[in-house]
């Protein structure tokens, strides 16, 4: 790959609601959008993930491994240590770190590998990748290692953990806190490939989305560019903070001048694929 400098852009949250899929496939077929990761707990994920492999067959699709929204793919009482007395998984800010010591490891271990099992039926293959919602994988040593023993078993490559600053409210300096989880599991990443830059602004925040994409290979030959389009429904407005900004991301990502602004750069959009083991 010398020389060439490949963007894989990647939507979280597919499968969260009808609108957000959609939009997420629009973003595919019309724009610039080439992988996307699944919420494989909520109840449309699996007709949708089923859907992608039929009316975007070139779209990477991966899990988003999810601990903090929705609720367990698992029984509540065979992953206790994950959820609230309601059986629903603990909230973001619930996530400190008195939380992370009391979770079983294998009890988070067990429940991911669940929902990426359900989008194996569903999709009829394994994963392109692995990542997770509000880069809780990233928050604890605990959580990074269960992510890497799954991804070693499937042998796909994962997020960038680094470059980013994520959940302040919960992780303090999340660079750092992911910083310390990688340091911690060092050994743990041989194999796993992963891209070397990540980009996590989202669009919709004002960013645009040419230069936002451009931003993502100044650390490396292979980058990611995480965005969240989306067309916004009712059912999204009760579940997600973010919105309309989903709808300008898909806007913005759809239109296809930006993969002109990209080549003039020497950029390839790829998927996941291009890191697999």
């Amino acid at each position: 790959m010398t020389g060439v400098r490949h963007l894989i852009v990647n939507a979280d949250d597919y499968g969260l609601t009808a609108g957000v899929s959609e939009g997420i496939r629009r973003a595919h077929r019309s724009g610039v959008v080439t992988s996307t990761t699944a919420m494989m707990n909520f109840p449309l994920a699996m007709g949708e993930v089923a859907r992608a492999g039929v009316e975007c067959p070139d779209l990477g699709l991966g899990v988003h491994l999810v601990v903090s929204a929705g609720a367990p793919v698992r029984p509540a009482a065979k992953v206790a240590s994950l959820v609230r007395p309601d059986a629903s998984f603990a909230k973001l800010t619930d996530w400190t770190e008195a939380r992370w010591q009391a979770v079983r490891p294998d009890q988070l271990r067990d429940e991911w590998r669940a929902q990426i099992d359900l989008f194996v039926e569903a999709a009829g293959r394994s994963p392109t990748h692995l990542d997770s919602h509000h880069h809780l994988s990233y928050a604890h040593p605990l959580a990074l290692q269960a992510m890497l023993t799954l991804a070693d078993e499937l042998r796909v490559p994962v997020r960038n953990p680094l470059g980013f600053a994520s959940q302040a409210q919960v992780l303090g300096d999340g660079e750092k806190s992911a910083q310390r989880a990688v340091t911690a599991l060092a050994g743990d990443w041989a194999g796993i490939g992963h891209p070397e830059g990540l980009v996590t602004n989202y669009l919709g925040r004002g960013r645009s989305a040419g230069d936002a994409l451009a931003l993502a290979l100044r650390s490396g030959q292979v980058a990611e560019a995480m965005c969240h389009p989306g067309l916004c429904d009712d059912v999204l407005r009760a579940l997600s903070s973010f919105t309309d900004g989903r709808e300008r991301e898909t806007e913005m990502l759809s239109n296809p001048d930006i993969r002109t602004h990209l080549a003039e750069r020497g950029i390839e959009l790829a998927t996941f694929a291009i890191l697999a083991a």
